[in-house]
């Protein structure tokens, strides 16, 4: 039964293969086997035949309605695949479940063929029933038997792969094909036979099979069992269902061994016929060409002789024909101005007729030569032409014909005005050259390859002493020249003409006066007309070598006036009382003048080779070479302090100054630098800073004894008022008043007095307390807290203060609160002491704080009526006091400043208001 369907559908397919035009419809209504037309892409019946209606149970109308996933049972995801590859294939095998109308289940065998029909994709589906298999046994059984019998005689075998185990079972056919005697054998096995090179064939095979399912075929060569080799081709498909490859393998090594000699003698045979083909082309194709190189040849000569008649055309030379017997048959001239006379005047005559007199006489001078020799012949001739003479060059030359011989002459007449002005005028430059090298200071010879004089001018005649007749075609060891200098040109000059590159070189001779020094620049003098020959290792077009000295005796004097001049003034630094150094333009020290390596011990190597950290104080060496090296790549003058070793072997204080020194390029040279030895400078600073101390604490003693002054204002009323709490207390006793709450209440007074005496010592403590470190602070607050400590006095002489309430955010400042202090109470003391002394009506002070945007400037004004030293300044001297002897000790105002400027960088100043003396302190934020 199967056999029979698949030739239908194979049949109906060949068919269906070429479209629409093909598809026999009435055949497919009418065919006995159970037929559907199905759409590919919706999957819907689009037609069904007869024999679909009885196997079905359905009408046609309800057939042609219906999804074949209505009837198509898919009972898991191995059907989805198979039915998935069932769609992609356009031709397919495959089993199914189909559901009939009475609801039965039958087990189909489905065939299928996909084609387009009016314009969309159709599938023609032959289904074929399996449900009533049993009497398939001895079919299958007859079959079995005709297909070992068929093995046998064609040569092939089936074979079945279970995807499973990955075993192959073969059939006897198989097997003998393989060689093997076994009818199993594993994939690896069968993959070991197949030859290296058809592996990944067998493979990729094996693959499209898994992935497509399509029923394909692939030849291998093998290397059976008995180690004998073979090509066999494999036909074989794939079911989902049951996950088994199937197939057929068919010896074909005879086969291709037949179609290899049957393709060889094809090839041969084709190849004769090819050779009998091109060789009768070849015929065809010569008598082609040759019919082309005639037709080619006359459009050539065409061509040739348009070109002839362009280029005659073209020419801005004249050109005459003369015949034999010299008339002119023929002209050309591009500027009929040219000409002597018209055409008319002179065709068809005889040249000596028409010609002046000396051309004519040249021009038969030229054909005579002609004649005679049978080669051009030149000659040059003047002319006037309308009022101006004009140079030409004529060219006279034989016209040959084809077989006659000589058949006239041809002159080409040139206009070389142009370039004979051109002559004329180099001829002139090369007599003013001349002229010019002749009368030049510098000595100018040319050498030949052999060394040579072809020319020396006259400066050299004037230098040497020779005569132009003693050295001229002879070399310099002939005209016995100064035998060093001779060697030194001559071995330049045979460099130059080797290397082809200019030398220079220096010498000295003794002139006809003096000794002279020369510099000579030796270069070849090329021949812009001359060949290139190459050698074997350079190419050389020049001939002769030019040889330009120049006299710089002077600039010798200069340089050796230079040297010494330089050697003085090394002497000179070398021997400064000043300790110098330099280094180059990398950063390392090349010089130190005497001084410098005086200073230093002499148990240390020379500072050149790098050990400079051996000099330099270790708590100075980091500090130094940072400095250095930032001003050295900055390019910026430095000055630094530090402490190098003396050879005493005591350290040093040295103030060192660096500047950077340019050439006379102005390129960087390298930083020189000048050290001074400051260490007395050093020493008298810290003398000084040790007076600075002792004024300090001369300053502090002195606002010591004011403060004692002002806690003795402060305490006088708490003591009188616990001065007069006692007495009370004794006199309630004495009176019997003395009761328990009257003396608890005279007992707190008096601790109230107490408290506000222990406040004020506290107060005064915290004033002589140093500061360590600097702190924000606000200077309105410590004015007020110095105001404080001294309100007693002030108010005890009268004085008044008023502040000008400005709030501090007008900024904080950093310093040192209690020095600030020192320094608000310093300067009110000394105006409360002008104004006691001056014995001012109505004693004022007046205090202002300004805020600004980076500074806080804080000014106290009196009305004493000023201060009357000049300069000003000078109240700020140390021991300098306006207050009489014995009442100042002239050192309050110095510590101010000190303080103000030195310790909290800021300033301090005084002047003269209207009213009094204003001094102004100012301070950064």
């Amino acid at each position: 039964m199967r056999i029979p369907v698949i030739c239908i559908v194979l049949c109906m397919s060949l068919s269906v293969a070429s479209g629409e035009e093909l598809f026999t419809y009435g055949a497919f209504l009418k065919h006995g086997s159970v037929m559907l037309l199905i759409d590919e892409q919706t999957r819907t019946i689009l037609d069904a035949n007869q024999a679909a209606v009885d196997f079905y149970g359905y009408d046609i109308d309800t057939l042609r309605r219906m999804h074949m996933g209505q009837i198509n049972i898919l009972p898991d995801a191995s059907a989805q695949r198979a039915l998935q590859l069932h769609r992609e294939a356009p031709t397919q095998y495959a089993h199914f479940q189909h559901r009939l109308a009475s609801g039965e289940i039958r087990q189909v065998e489905v065939f299928t063929w996909l084609f387009e029909r009016q314009g969309r994709k159709v599938r023609l589906s032959t289904v074929r029933d399996l449900s009533a298999g049993s009497d398939l046994i001895y079919l299958l059984d007859r079959v079995y038997t005709q297909d070992r019998f068929a093995e046998q005689i064609a040569g092939f075998g089936h074979w079945t792969l279970d995807r499973n185990s990955m075993r192959i079972f073969l059939t006897e056919g198989a097997a003998a094909i393989l060689g093997i005697g076994d009818q199993q054998i594993s994939y690896d096995e069968l993959h070991a036979m197949v030859v290296p090179e058809d592996r990944i064939t067998l493979d990729h095979f094996h693959q499209n099979l898994l992935e497509f399912g399509m029923r394909s075929e692939q030849t291998l060569q093998i290397t059976r069992a008995d180690g004998k080799s073979a090509f066999v081709r494999i036909f074989a498909s794939y079911d989902p269902f049951t996950n088994v490859l199937t197939g057929v393998i068919n010896d074909i090594t005879e086969h291709t061994r037949t179609l290899d000699r049957q393709q060889h003698q094809a090839t041969l045979f084709i190849i004769v016929l090819g050779v009998l083909v091109v060789g009768q082309f070849v015929i065809i194709n010569l008598l082609m060409h040759f019919r082309k190189l005639r037709k080619r040849a006359e459009s050539n000569l065409q061509e040739r002789e348009a070109e002839l008649s362009s280029l005659v055309a073209s020419m801005q030379d004249i050109l005459f024909v003369f015949d034999q017997d010299g008339r002119i048959r023929s002209f050309h001239a591009p500027d009929p101005e040219s000409l002597l006379s018209s055409p008319k005047k002179f065709l068809g005559k005889h040249f000596q007729s028409v010609l002046p007199a000396a051309v004519s006489c040249k021009l038969e001078q030229a054909l005579d030569e002609v004649n005679a020799t049978g080669l051009p012949s030149q000659f040059s001739y003047s002319l006037d032409l309308h009022g101006q003479k004009r140079h030409y060059l004529a060219l006279v030359s034989q016209m040959r014909g084809s077989a006659s011989g000589s058949c006239g002459y041809l002159a080409v007449v040139r206009d070389v005005t142009t370039q004979e002005q051109s002559r004329h005028l180099l001829a002139l430059q090369e007599k003013q050259f001349r002229a010019l090298v002749e009368n030049t200071q510098d000595l100018v010879i040319r050498f030949d390859r052999d060394g040579r004089i072809l020319f020396a001018n006259i400066a050299f005649e004037m230098t040497t002493g020779f005569a132009r007749e003693d050295f001229s075609g002879k070399t310099l060891q002939q005209i016995s020249f100064a035998d060093d200098i001779e060697k030194l040109l001559r071995l330049s000059i045979e460099d130059v003409f080797t290397s082809g590159i200019p030398k220079v070189i220096e010498f000295s001779y003794m002139g006809m006066v003096e000794l002279q020094y020369f510099e000579c620049q030796i270069t070849p003098e090329i021949d812009l007309e001359c060949d290139i020959v190459f050698d074997s290792e350079t190419a050389l077009c020049f001939d002769t070598v030019l040889a330009v000295c120049r006299d710089i005796t002077a600039r010798k004097r200069n340089e050796d006036a230079m040297r010494r001049s330089h050697s003085f003034f090394l002497s000179l630094l070398d021997n400064f009382p000043t300790m110098v150094w330099r280094t180059g333009p990398a950063g390392h020290y090349d010089y130190f003048n005497s001084t410098w390596l005086a200073f230093i011990p002499t148990d240390v190597s020379t500072p050149f080779e790098g050990n400079i950290n051996q000099l330099i104080h270790p708590d100075d060496y980091d500090r130094y070479t940072e400095a250095f090296w930032k001003a050295f790549h900055a390019r910026e003058n430095f000055e630094l302090e530090y402490r190098l070793r003396h050879h005493s072997g005591e350290y040093r204080e040295i103030l060192d100054v660096g500047r950077p020194i340019y050439d006379l390029d102005d390129v960087f040279a390298g930083f020189i630098g000048t050290c001074y030895d400051i260490s007395e400078r050093f020493r008298a600073e810290e003398r000084l800073r040790e007076k600075d101390k002792l004024l300090l604490i001369q300053s502090r003693q002195a606002a010591m004894g004011e403060m004692i002054g002002n806690i003795a204002h402060q305490w006088r009323q708490p003591l009188t008022s616990l001065s007069t709490t006692l007495e009370e207390i004794q006199d309630a006793r004495e009176f019997g008043e003395l009761t328990d709450a009257y003396f608890d209440s005279m007992v707190s007074k008096s601790m109230e007095a107490i408290d506000y005496m222990s406040r004020t010592i506290d107060d005064f403590r915290n004033f002589f307390k140093p500061d360590r470190e600097k702190v924000p602070f606000c200077p309105e607050g410590v004015l007020k807290r110095s105001l404080a400590l001294i309100d007693a006095s002030l108010k005890t002489h009268g004085i008044t203060v008023s502040i000008e309430h400005l709030p501090c955010q007008h900024g904080r400042v950093s310093g040192y609160p209690n020095e600030y202090a020192q320094v608000l109470i310093n300067i009110i003391n000394n105006a409360r002491d002008v104004l006691v002394e001056r014995h001012v009506a109505h004693p004022a002070i007046r205090v202002r704080i300004e805020g600004r945007d980076a500074e806080c400037m804080l000014s106290i004004e009196d009305n004493a009526g000023g201060i009357s030293t000049d300069p000003i300044d000078r109240v700020f001297e140390p021991y300098f006091s306006t207050k009489g002897p014995g009442h100042g000790t002239g050192i309050g105002l110095y510590m101010a400043k000190e303080i103000i400027e030195k310790n909290m960088g800021g300033t301090l100043s005084v002047a003269n208001t209207r009213e009094g003396a204003m001094f102004m302190i100012t301070l950064r934020k």
